[in-house]
C-alpha cells in the first residue's frame, strides 16, 4: 500500500510477489486492490501483475480490469464479460445520465495503467476507447482522478456522437 502523511492512496493484494533490494521494485502476481480518494476506496483494480516502484512511489498496473467499488455486486455479470475481452485498446466506460438512468458506475480494461504520487493521477497511453452514453472518443492517451470524475483524453482525439438521426463526427 501507499500511506503518506496518514492518507491512504492505494492498497494491492497479490497472490505472490518479489522485491528486488537494488532496485527497490515490487513485483506482484494476481493483484487485487483498491484506489481511495480522500481515504474512501473508489476504484477496485484486477490485474495479472503489477510492479511497485518504492522510491519513485509509482505502481504499473499490466492489463488491468478497474470499476467503481460501489457497483462490484451489480456489475459482476459484465465483469465475466470485461475480463474476457482481449484487444490492443484501453477501453473505458463511463455512466450517462438519462436517458440511460439503469447504467450503473464506471469500469474500463487497460493495455497498461500508471499511478504516480507526485500527480495522484491514473494514466494510461496507446490506444484509448471512452464511452458515455452516446458519446464514443478515441485517442492515444487518457489522465484522470482514480474516481474517472475529471478525464483528459489527448493524441488525436475524435469524437462520434449518436444521436436519433444522424451520426456526427468531431476531431481535434
Amino acid at each position: 500500500s501507499e500511506v503518506v502523511n496518514g492518507v491512504k492512496y492505494w492498497e494491492l493484494h497479490a497472490f505472490s510477489s518479489e522485491l528486488n533490494k537494488t532496485t527497490n521494485i515490487a513485483t506482484l502476481k494476481d493483484v487485487d486492490g483498491l484506489f481511495f480518494e480522500k481515504g474512501i476506496p473508489t476504484l477496485k483494480i484486477l490485474a495479472p501483475s503489477a510492479f511497485w516502484k518504492m522510491d519513485k512511489k509509482e505502481i504499473h498496473l499490466t492489463e488491468p480490469l478497474g470499476y467503481d467499488i460501489k457497483y462490484e455486486k451489480t456489475l459482476s455479470k459484465k465483469l465475466r464479460e470485461i475480463k474476457n475481452f482481449k484487444g490492443l485498446i484501453s477501453i473505458f466506460h463511463l455512466p450517462s445520465k438519462a436517458p440511460y438512468p439503469t447504467e450503473l458506475g464506471y469500469w474500463f480494461k487497460a493495455r497498461a495503467l500508471n499511478w504516480s504520487l507526485a500527480t495522484k493521477r491514473i494514466i494510461c497511453r496507446g490506444g484509448i476507447t471512452l464511452t458515455k452514453g452516446n458519446v464514443t472518443v478515441f485517442s492515444k492517451n487518457l489522465e484522470a482522478d482514480v474516481g474517472l470524475k475529471r478525464v483528459r483524453l489527448t493524441g488525436e482525439p475524435k469524437a462520434t456522437v449518436l444521436t436519433d438521426s444522424k451520426k456526427i463526427n468531431i476531431s481535434a
